[in-house]
């Protein structure tokens, strides 16, 4: 077993040489481009100053 040792391990490396090789060419495959979506604007406020309050009187 230990002569067919590099052997295995070449055809492990192969099948998964050939498994992620299909997964990539699949997710190559041309499929119609979405619609596109209109930009959106984004409008950002600032928040009010907090009031500052104290405790001393006039």
């Amino acid at each position: 077993m230990n002569a067919n040792r590099p052997f295995l391990a070449l055809a492990a490396v192969l099948a998964a040489t050939v498994l992620t090789g299909g997964a990539a060419i699949a997710g190559l495959v041309h499929r119609p481009a979405p619609p596109a979506t209109a930009p959106v604007t984004v409008v950002q406020q600032q928040a009010p100053t907090p009031q500052s309050w104290s405790e001393e009187g006039d």
